[in-house]
């Protein structure tokens, strides 16, 4: 999983940040559903074989990148594999995009950790990135150390300093620059 990099906007990393559709985050998410179908499995008395689990691994692994929706998964699996699914496997599947975020994220923080990630700018800082092909300017208001993230209120945005709505958005180290 080594991803070469040039950016040398945070502390010269030479792998890139994991990507949500890497091959790895999804065996992990993978892992996960496959764990839940078993149970459901289970539950009805018809515990999943050996074989059928690498398969389900390997469906999961596939499909995980275009499907989140409980019920398109089990609506997926009854075409593909054939399942006869419930609404108690559409509410384990309902699941999806949580694993698979949890599984990205793991991957992100053990990435910071083994590349040793440092934010390069601090709160108070004017920066700028880019959302939807736009230009956002901001300041930092905060930084997750975990996950190499800058917490960025930008007025533009409609974040606001107190009370009730958005008070930020996290960006990652990569994607900001110091305004000059």
């Amino acid at each position: 999983m080594s991803y070469e990099s040039t950016n040398t906007l945070f502390n010269s990393v030479s792998r890139l940040r994991p990507k949500r559709n890497n091959p790895a985050v999804l065996k992990k998410a993978a892992e996960t559903m496959v764990k839940k179908v078993s149970k459901w499995c289970d539950d009805a008395d018809e515990p999943l074989r050996e074989d059928e689990v690498e398969h389900l691994s390997q469906w999961f692994i596939k499909e995980l990148v275009y499907y989140h929706d409980g019920y398109e998964i089990v609506k997926k699996m009854e075409n593909d594999l054939g399942y006869a699914g419930d609404s108690y496997l559409v509410e384990l599947m309902d699941d999806a995009t949580t694993v698979c975020s949890c599984a990205y994220y793991e991957f992100v923080k053990k990435w910071v950790k083994e590349e040793g990630i440092k934010p390069t700018l601090n709160i108070g800082d004017k920066v700028v990135y880019t959302h939807k092909s736009t230009n956002v300017e901001g300041i930092i208001t905060g930084v997750d150390l975990l996950e190499a993230q800058y917490l960025v209120f930008s007025e533009s945005r409609g974040h606001v300093r107190s009370g009730v709505g958005s008070h930020g958005c996290y960006i990652p180290f990569e994607d900001v620059k110091k305004c000059e």
